[in-house]
């Protein structure tokens, strides 16, 4: 096994990748030196840009750790997380629309990093039913952009719907019509 340095373990990270970073919420166990790593690299080199940042628990110490060294401009595309007020910088980007960001269950958010770990397609799951995580109503969605997009994604999946049954419904007619 070859040991690297966070420096050069940001060099790994492409543009609109998506880090999965690990901690135990409050500053705690969280990879700071590669975050602090991807930050630097980003002011210097204006790279990796829209990557998608995944937590289960707030990644930061409610100041500027964790998280919040990926608050610029360009660098963060999306953050995904069971609780954003670890990381104040990305709730002011989440707040100004300047990022998509999504909040999900801790648990549910736990149980899909199992599915994607054990090369699973997804999770349903009815946690969050009839709250703002429900797909019906915000979508877990955080920031207006990323009600936006779930909105018309919401919009363009019902259509899809609609044209599947009607076209459903034309073809059991013409089976129908054939007898």
């Amino acid at each position: 096994m070859q040991i690297i340095s966070a420096s050069e373990a940001a060099k790994f990270v492409c543009d609109g990748d998506t880090v999965l970073i690990s901690g135990s919420g409050g500053g705690h166990a969280v990879p700071d030196a590669l975050l602090a790593a991807l930050e630097a690299r980003f002011l210097e080199q204006g790279a990796p840009r829209g990557i998608t940042s995944m937590s289960i628990v707030g990644v930061g110490d409610r100041a500027a750790l964790g998280a919040s060294h990926l608050a610029h401009k360009g660098l963060l595309r999306r953050a995904i997380t069971s609780a954003l007020v670890d990381s104040p910088a990305l709730v002011t980007m989440a707040a100004a629309d300047e990022i998509e960001a999504y909040t999900l269950p801790q648990g549910v958010m736990s149980q899909l990093m199992r599915e994607m770990a054990a090369g699973r397609p997804g999770l349903i799951t009815k946690t969050g039913l009839h709250t703002f995580v429900d797909p019906r109503q915000q979508g877990a969605a955080k920031s207006a952009h990323a009600a936006r997009l779930h909105r018309s994604t919401h919009a363009r999946r019902r259509a899809i719907s609609a044209f599947q049954a009607a076209a459903a419904e034309r073809h059991l007619r013409a089976r129908h019509h054939r007898r």
